[in-house]
């Protein structure tokens, strides 16, 4: 294989693994967007739990009404459970959002450093295709028929190995 196949090869199987780079990065996108729709969901339900707990504590006419009743403590307790639980909650999201804008960000990066590949695939076929026609012989057309069908046959080597790996 020449310098230039081998380069090919490469090239083409950085490209796949920047399209899955891709494809990751869209489902890192739809869970970022579902962790944020679930963060604001729950932060305004511990706005909601905390007037609830304030009420309780205070002088409101529903904390008059639970003191009276004897239940204020047990509604206390219970509303300040539910308040810890939804903070937590929060806390735990907040900590996946990180996680997720990070790996996103390396994979961004990583797409930013790989974006050329295409026009890098682009001019090596052309530099071959030149270097066989440039033989000037009737070879140097059938090498050129024969290295694309062996630039797919490579394509699809490699992606029944990924294949493979991912079962």
């Amino acid at each position: 294989m020449t310098s230039t196949s081998s380069q090919i090869k490469e090239t083409i199987i950085q490209i796949r693994s920047l399209e899955k780079v891709e494809s990751h990065l869209s489902d890192l996108q739809h869970k970022i967007n579902l962790s944020n729709s679930q963060l604001q969901k729950h932060q305004k339900l511990m706005i909601e739990k905390d007037e609830l707990v304030k009420d309780l504590e205070g002088m409101s006419l529903k904390g008059i009404f639970h003191k009276v009743l004897g239940n204020k403590e047990e509604q206390l307790e219970r509303r300040r459970q539910e308040f810890l639980e939804i903070y937590l909650k929060i806390e735990e999201l907040n900590k996946t959002l990180d996680s997720l804008n990070f790996e996103k960000g390396v994979l961004e990066e990583k797409r930013v450093k790989n974006s050329g590949l295409r026009t890098q695939l682009d001019a090596l076929v052309k530099r071959r295709e030149k270097e066989l026609i440039n033989s000037n012989s009737k070879a140097g057309q059938k090498l050129l028929a024969i290295a694309k069908k062996v630039d797919h046959h490579n394509l699809m080597i490699w992606e029944i190995g990924e294949a493979e790996e991912a079962g």
